[in-house]
């Protein structure tokens, strides 16, 4: 026979399933069952959310390192969950994103340009420009990069970015601007096989490669 718990809410006795845990509790369970917690909630929406906001902004380094701490020992379980609601709410999400940018297109775009224009992000956009042209058939160059066999073999862009800016030294989003990504033998994309050079050396460098190859 399943255990079994009176809700201190409804009244009625059901199983523990039907509620959720609490771990400051002895039998580890909330005293009000699942339902009856919903219907609180719904009915108490702005009242909770108004505490809850006075919590965190007086427990803001509390709050912070709880999750942060939680993230990191309930990855699996984060990842798992993100993955079935989105399976779950695909169509509505898609639609509150295309809303979402629809009423918020002037500040999103000034919040990029802001974003690109940092040294962080200027290397992002370089970062997502590799994996394009390595792992996305539908991009133009895929064909010469991806297509042809030439890999992103920086495995994260904290790689990429600390090469580039602590190996190679180019800590300036200006002078990274004037400048283009080259591979040094046409080989992949890894560290010792990657420098920014000016477009004119650039273009030196490839005609070099290809005589090279007539040869």
């Amino acid at each position: 026979m399943k255990p079994l718990k009176k809700c201190s809410s409804c009244k009625k006795v059901k199983s523990y399933s039907e509620f959720s845990k609490h771990c400051s509790n002895k039998d580890g369970l909330q005293y009000k069952c699942k339902a009856c917690v919903k219907v609180y909630r719904e009915d108490n929406r702005d009242m909770i959310k108004e505490h809850s906001k006075i919590y965190v902004a007086a427990n803001k380094d509390k709050k912070s390192e709880y999750d942060k701490t939680y993230r990191l020992n309930n990855y699996v379980k984060i990842i798992k969950n993100a993955k079935i609601y989105y399976a779950n709410h695909k169509k509505e999400l898609l639609e509150n994103k295309k809303l979402y940018r629809s009423e918020n297109r002037e500040s999103i775009l000034s919040h990029q340009r802001e974003f690109f224009n940092t040294l962080h992000g200027y290397l992002y956009s370089r970062w997502n420009g590799i994996n394009s042209r390595c792992n996305n058939s539908n991009v133009r160059a895929y064909p010469r990069y991806g297509g042809a066999g030439v890999k992103n073999l920086f495995k994260t862009f904290d790689d990429f970015f600390n090469h580039v800016t602590l190996d190679l030294g180019l800590t300036s989003v200006e002078t990274l601007k004037e400048l283009v990504i080259h591979r040094i033998s046409n080989g992949n994309y890894e560290v010792g096989e990657v420098e920014f050079i000016s477009t004119e050396l650039h273009g030196l460098r490839h005609r070099e490669l290809n005589r090279r190859k007539k040869f």
